[in-house]
């Protein structure tokens, strides 16, 4: 299947904190990320036209990052076809990242596209 994204999202696991009207909420199943957005594996509903604030927890060896910034929902309840079965979901678009967050989140996505 071609690539119609403009930033290609790479496979990636992690956990994910946003910010929704429940307070904090950690999302342990984040599936794919690049530049532009992310998909977190979830049955939790969020609201299309608001953004959220979020933190992206993301190991790299020893080091510890945490990528800061703001998102929208784009596609509520997909299913992520892996293969061996789909997963319900949610993509997000990225709005805003912090500086230094927009160059670790680079450098991750950059690494991990070279497979």
């Amino acid at each position: 299947m071609e690539e119609k994204r403009a930033r290609p999202r790479v496979d990636f696991r992690s956990v994910i904190e946003i910010l929704t009207a429940n307070g904090k909420e950690l999302f342990e199943e984040l599936r794919n990320i690049s530049m532009a957005g992310f998909f977190i594996k979830t049955d939790h509903s969020f609201d299309k036209d608001k953004e959220y604030k979020f933190e992206l927890m993301l190991t790299c060896g020893e080091r510890k990052l945490t990528i800061v910034g703001k998102c929208i929902p784009q596609r509520l309840d997909v299913s992520l076809d892996k293969g061996e079965g789909s997963e319900k979901g949610t993509g997000f678009k990225i709005t805003y990242l912090e500086p230094d967050s927009s160059e670790e989140l680079y450098n991750v996505v950059m690494y991990n596209a070279a497979d």
